[in-house]
């Protein structure tokens, strides 16, 4: 174990579950998981986000990302169908070298593909019906964008 840290949530009860915690390129650790919030009088809708946390090598919170978050305003990225079946086309104004990787509800990585260009098209045949989170990185890892991705079938 490098360190163990402890997560404080003002809206208890709340459980917060780590799927997966993996060492990226620039040397932080990425966490991805899921919120489960148990209750329903709080006024918050968190029943069952996607988070995304980024430590340091030390166990520092470097960023913080739900799926409730909101983008901001300029559009960075968009899903086009959405919701989709087979195959979705990601349209970003970003002409960097990107990854990008859709992540199920319980935190697992289900698919991920590598763009160069303004565009990319994705393969979601193999995917079951249901929400995902579509997040956006530059080869540092930095998180560029998300957005929800919804499979229909």
């Amino acid at each position: 174990m490098l360190w163990r840290k402890e997560l404080y949530d003002p809206y208890q009860p709340t459980s917060i579950m780590a799927r997966h915690v993996i060492a990226t390129r620039d040397g932080s650790y990425a966490l991805v998981g899921l919120r489960i919030d148990a209750s329903e009088d709080d006024g918050l809708n968190t029943l069952g986000q996607i988070i995304m946390m980024k430590f340091d090598e030390e166990g520092n919170i470097l960023d913080f990302t739900t799926s409730t978050n909101e983008n901001s305003d300029d559009e960075t990225v968009k899903i086009l169908p959405n919701p989709a079946m087979d195959e979705v086309l990601v349209l970003t104004d970003l002409l960097m070298e990107k990854q990008v990787s859709v992540v199920n509800l319980n935190g697992q990585l289900v698919l991920s593909a590598d763009c160069d260009g303004k565009e990319c098209r994705l393969d979601t045949a193999p995917l079951e019906a249901g929400t995902y989170l579509m997040i956006l990185t530059n080869n540092t890892g930095e998180m560029l964008a998300k957005e929800q991705l919804f499979i229909h079938r």
